[in-house]
């Protein structure tokens, strides 16, 4: 027994090294001009996430050098988020560009949180609306 106890104390945290970086959960929702996305930690994690910056890119996801159509920062430090309208300035966070959203576009939205990361796709359809294209919300 304290053999199997040794290999599981020793086998253990090495299997965990090669696990992945935590998800942040996200959904897109609203219109072109109130595109709302909120925010929420995987199952395990309580609270909010904490964020550091939000960045929407057109299309697909950011590829080196390329620039975000939008970006907000936590002005010093990282602060939790549970929901941001695209465009507006969080409490504790400054916007440093935003263009306007455009129908008939698909975007990326990248968020860099504490302690993981979190990736969704959407687009704006043709009538403004917005079509959210992740995975469903958990």
């Amino acid at each position: 027994m304290r053999r199997i106890t040794r290999i599981l104390l020793v086998c253990f945290p090495v299997a965990f090294a090669g696990c992945s970086v935590p998800e942040v959960s996200l959904r897109v929702s609203g219109d072109r001009a109130a595109c709302v996305v909120e925010l929420k930690n995987p199952f395990f994690m309580k609270g909010l996430p904490v964020v550091q910056e939000l960045q929407v890119y057109r299309g697909a996801p950011p590829q080196r050098g390329k620039a975000s159509e939008c970006k907000v920062v936590a002005s010093r430090d990282p602060l939790p988020l549970a929901k941001w309208q695209i465009g507006t300035v969080p409490t504790g966070f400054r916007l440093e560009r935003c263009e306007p959203l455009e129908n008939g576009e698909r975007y990326t939205l990248s968020v860099h949180p504490v302690g993981g990361l979190g990736s969704r796709p959407f687009a704006i359809r043709a009538d403004g609306t917005v079509d959210d294209l992740g995975i469903e919300w958990e």
